[in-house]
């Protein structure tokens, strides 16, 4: 792949040589990296896949597929669980110095076409909303917080929300 060596995430790519082509040229970039830094909030082991560009009257159509590794947290019992991020590519980058420029995506003045804020978008979205450790997980205990999976607690299942007590009096008088 080529990278520029200020860009820490290696998602930014030389395209100098393909702006040079004419309409139609593709050229294929492979990635590969063991723990990229698109964001502080998304902790990838492994970002992997390939990227082909082609050149267009407006720039450069990027499509292909990236899948990373990710460790998110179980929502019932914060158990760590592995996901597989994917992002599917599919953005036209457009010449900077272009007067319709009117995608969000550009090239720089200096050829470079950074790849990283896309991927990060497109893998942010792709974080599963609640992940489980396995479907039939059990959580932790509201009063104590023991994994309910690994020890059963010794806390009372009968215990009332204090907010809800002037209710269960007025159950009894009833019966």
């Amino acid at each position: 792949m080529r990278a520029n060596a200020a860009n820490t995430s290696g998602l930014a790519l030389n395209v100098g040589f393909l702006l040079n082509e004419n309409i139609g040229h593709k050229s294929l970039f492979t990635v590969d990296e063991a723990a990229p830094s698109l964001d502080p909030e998304l902790q990838l082991s492994r970002l992997a896949g390939s990227v082909q560009l082609t050149r267009t009257p407006q720039g450069l159509y990027a499509a292909g597929r990236l899948h990373a590794g990710h460790t998110a947290e179980c929502v019932r019992c914060l158990a760590p669980v592995p996901v597989t991020l994917e992002a599917d590519i599919a953005e036209l980058y457009s010449l900077a110095s272009s007067a319709d420029a009117d995608t969000e995506f550009t090239i720089s003045d200096s050829a470079l076409l950074d790849l990283a804020p896309l991927v990060r978008e497109l893998l942010v979205l792709d974080k599963p909303a609640h992940p489980l450790c396995r479907a039939e997980c059990k959580g932790l205990c509201a009063q104590c917080g023991t994994n309910l999976n690994e020890a059963a607690c010794t806390c009372s299942a009968e215990t009332l929300d204090p907010r809800l007590a002037p209710l269960s009096r007025l159950k009894t008088k009833e019966d």
